[in-house]
């Protein structure tokens, strides 16, 4: 799970330039290649961009209210906001609502509110990407929610109220097929506003692709070049502002980009979002187990362990060797109490150092450790190298009395690991004989390894596993 979590955000890091540039290859094209014509004269295609921006904005902003009831940060909250004023803004002023009213004129003052609420929109999403870790209280995304919704208010009712000397944007009938020289037409405000709009967007975008490169934040990732694609679209609306026209243009082909790519970070986000509540109920489920063992299989073996060495005076065999059972018994335990409560998904260097300091901890051996903490291997692998390391350290406790254990894993070809202590060592009888090592042998030959038993220098053993690439 960490190597393709890992995997899906390299692959994310590196492929967040291709939506942008190919919006900006099919923004020069359109716009100095001749005979290149995209439009497409439909007020019924513009119901339906409308209709699939909304959708969109919509579970974006419903999946990031939901991330903000679990983290709290003013970021998601910001997101969810501004997905929240794209619905009313854009699609519904400037499409849906003089569509549904069957107006036969344009609405002036619909368009206006439109853009007015796109530049809020992008405003809000640029709040989001520089607010960084910060968190808000229930109290204040309350007031923030609320101060939004006054503000929006009251931007429409005033738009509204000067509606009778609002011009019309563009000329809704005017094509942008043939030569549109100058490019820039209709007024000059709304094509002031719709590079403001293009402006606040890139810059978000921009910020939010830091972030994404320096944080390794994957929502940001996946809504860095999004914004990055809508920023584009904006400046297409700038050349040609086809959202108020009967015209599907560069523009809107852009933002159904832009719906594209935060749908691909959706589907991401829901994707992630339904593993964090599969692992945490897997989580919850091995800590239960690890309650009922630690209460139940540990407590009994402990206390039969503890009664026969009261009970050995060294006149019955049989006794030590059930003292022996319940301690190997009680060992088992533990180790699964152990595994069962570390958290999911960490890497093997992370879940490595654990184990063993578990060990030291019930032994009080001395550990050295030089472990690599970001290496990332099968389950299989993983499982492998921890029982290998840890009952080689046991081993080496119980066995060679060690008092100091160094542990090294690499990674950097394939893996290795390797125990070495400073006990009193090992026999070549029990290399080749051994219950336990040829247990181990077989584990790690079992998933592609091989294991090698040595002494160390100076006294002790050297156990080496290697994991080939």
């Amino acid at each position: 799970m960490v190597e393709a979590a890992a995997l899906g955000l390299r692959l994310r890091r590196r492929a967040w330039a291709a939506p942008v540039v190919l919006a900006l290859a099919f923004t020069g094209i359109v716009w100095t290649a001749r005979g290149v014509d995209v439009a497409y004269g439909s007020e019924g295609m513009h119901i339906a961009v409308a209709a699939v921006v909304a959708t969109v904005a919509l579970v974006a902003g419903g999946l990031a209210w939901l991330r903000h009831l679990r983290s709290g940060r003013l970021s998601d909250l910001a997101v969810a906001l501004a997905f929240a004023l794209v619905v009313p803004g854009e699609n519904l002023f400037a499409v849906a609502l003089p569509t549904l009213l069957n107006h036969e004129v344009p609405v002036p003052s619909a368009y206006w509110v439109a853009a007015a609420l796109e530049l809020l929109s992008a405003l809000v999403l640029l709040l989001a990407t520089v607010a960084g870790g910060r968190r808000i209280g229930l109290r204040g995304a309350a007031a923030l929610a609320a101060g939004l919704a006054v503000l929006v208010a009251g931007l429409a009712a005033g738009l509204v109220f000067l509606a009778p000397g609002l011009p019309l944007p563009i000329d809704p009938a005017l094509s942008p097929v043939g030569p549109l020289w100058p490019v820039l037409i209709g007024s000059h405000t709304m094509i002031a506003l719709e590079a403001a709009v293009a402006l606040v967007l890139l810059g978000a975008g921009s910020v939010a692709v830091l972030r994404a490169r320096l944080q390794g934040d994957p929502v940001f990732a996946l809504l860095g070049p999004a914004l990055l694609v809508g920023g584009i679209a904006a400046a297409n609306y700038v050349l040609f502002p086809s959202l108020y026209s009967y015209w599907v243009y560069s523009g809107d082909v852009l933002r159904l980009s832009f719906c594209l790519v935060l749908a691909w970070g959706v589907a991401v986000e829901v994707r992630s979002s339904v593993r964090r509540a599969i692992d945490a109920a897997v989580l919850e489920e091995r800590r239960r187990l690890a309650r009922d063992l630690h209460d139940g299989v540990a407590q009994e073996l402990a206390f039969i362990a503890t009664e026969v060495a009261e009970l050995d005076d060294g006149s019955e065999p049989s006794l030590a060797w059930i003292a022996s059972a319940a301690e190997r018994g009680l060992y088992e335990a533990r180790r699964a109490i152990a595994a069962l409560t570390l958290p999911l998904g960490l890497p093997l260097g992370e879940l490595l150092e654990a184990s063993l300091e578990d060990v030291a901890a019930r032994s009080g051996v001395a550990l050295d450790l030089e472990v690599e903490r970001d290496v990332a291997v099968s389950p299989a692998v993983t499982e492998a190298v921890l029982r290998v390391a840890r009952e080689a350290a046991t081993n080496a406790v119980r066995h060679g009395h060690a008092t100091k254990l160094r542990i090294v894993l690499r990674g950097e070809r394939g893996i290795e690991l390797s125990v070495e202590d400073n006990g009193s060592g090992i026999d070549d009888g029990a290399v080749h004989a051994g219950f336990g090592l040829t247990s181990l042998r077989e584990r790690t030959e079992l998933t592609g390894g091989r294991l090698r038993v040595s002494a160390a220098t100076g006294g002790g053993a050297v156990v080496t596993a290697e994991w080939p690439t």
